[in-house]
């Protein structure tokens, strides 16, 4: 039962993630203007 907790948790911080870079990513992120959300990484 831990596990699919765990597993849950996740899953619900990996699809709040990929929201929030959908939404601010349309204005700035993956336009790639100053280079510096890639170098980063």
């Amino acid at each position: 039962m831990r596990k699919w907790l765990v597993f849950l948790f996740l899953l619900l911080i990996i699809t709040i993630g990929t929201l929030g870079l959908m939404k601010s990513g349309s204005t700035q992120g993956f336009e790639v203007e100053d280079n510096t959300t890639i170098s980063i990484d």
